[in-house]
């Protein structure tokens, strides 16, 4: 399987060949879906660690965006006192 850029920079599969490559007759058809959603993606996490992350991103924007190994270094060396978010909330 591989995976091409578009024009606007985004990775897809093209599944057109798999259609070329059939008999007229063929009754068999597939589908694809690589579709992740939002929702589906918060479904496998608590709501309690739902909230801490986005709690999380709320401190990151706060604190100005740094790299992500700065920021964690600044939730381990408490350079944000009473801060209530931990390293794995930020991950």
């Amino acid at each position: 399987m591989k995976f091409v850029e578009s024009e606007k920079g985004l990775y897809y599969y093209d599944t057109s060949h798999l259609y070329t490559k059939r008999p007229p007759k063929s009754k068999t058809n597939s589908a694809y879906s690589f579709v992740n959603t939002v929702a589906n993606n918060k479904a496998l996490y608590t709501k309690r660690q739902v909230a801490q992350a986005e709690l999380a991103q709320k401190v990151y924007e706060l604190v100005g965006r740094p790299s992500y190994k700065k920021f964690i270094d600044i939730i381990h060396g408490n350079q944000l006192k009473n801060c209530p978010i931990t390293a794995e909330d930020a991950a």
